[in-house]
């Protein structure tokens, strides 16, 4: 849905200020922490 006379521009993550580098990183800094809470 897009309304006419709007400036058509591309969102996409990087834009939206998400870094998927550090979102990757920080995921596999925490991988061993969160194997020590499983109880079964």
């Amino acid at each position: 849905m897009t309304l006419s006379g709007q400036n058509q521009e591309s969102l996409n993550y990087k834009s939206a200020g998400v870094d998927i580098a550090a979102g990757n990183e920080l995921v596999e800094r925490i991988k061993p922490i969160a194997a020590r809470t499983r109880t079964a």
